[in-house]
């Protein structure tokens, strides 16, 4: 996948963890992160308690695809 370009916003977005980053929250975090590529964004963790695999992974694959992206 080719980077994409970066959006010219105000500032970061932040994302708030819910917090349990189970298997059913994947899909939804990955659908959130995926909104914002572009953009720079800060995740506010301060709530989770827990983090499942699968969450990992989504946050993981999210870090290099900023990194790719020149974010």
């Amino acid at each position: 996948m080719p980077p994409r370009k970066t959006a010219k916003a105000a500032g970061p977005a932040t994302l708030e963890l819910p917090s349990v980053l189970d298997v059913r929250a994947a899909m939804p975090l990955h659908g959130s992160l995926a909104g914002l590529r572009g953009r720079a964004v800060e995740l506010d963790a301060s709530q989770v308690q827990r983090l499942g695999g699968q969450c990992l992974q989504v946050l993981v694959a999210a870090a290099a695809a900023w990194r790719l992206d020149g974010v």
